[in-house]
Parts: structure tokens; sequence; C-alpha cells
């Protein structure tokens, strides 16, 4: 979904153009190369339950929860 958020006032015109530009975008190809991990890791190795979680871009704080939770 394409969209924008703006605190200046604007007209329609400029809106629309804005609405065209962002259609025509395109995310380059190689972005998930340059954001994605090379491999797997090891972020509690003392954890006493272990788990395997597959990595589509899960937050610090999602891996920190389950270390307080010994996994």
């Amino acid at each position: 979904m394409s969209g924008f958020i703006t605190s200046n006032e604007v007209d329609r015109e400029f809106i629309n153009q804005k609405i065209i530009d962002l259609q025509r975008y395109q995310m380059p190809n190689d972005i998930i190369i340059d954001i994605t991990t090379t491999g797997k890791y090891l972020y509690n190795p003392q954890g006493k339950i272990n788990i395997a979680l597959i990595d589509y871009g899960v937050k610090k704080s999602v891996l920190d929860s389950l270390a307080k939770k010994d996994f």
C-alpha cells in the first residue's frame, strides 16, 4: 500500500503527483541481500529450552524476552 503523511499544507496537485511517484517506485532487487542474516546464529546458548526461530525481521526485544524465559 502506498501512502505518505505530511504536516505541511499541500494542494491536491502535489498529493496526486506524490501518489504517482509512489506507484512508480521500485524496491531495489538486492535489498534483501543487504539486510538479511547470512546464516544461523545462537542468541542465548545458555538457555535450557532450545527453539528454532526463522528470522523474517524479528525484533531484538523478542529475542530478549525469549532469553529471559530461558529459551
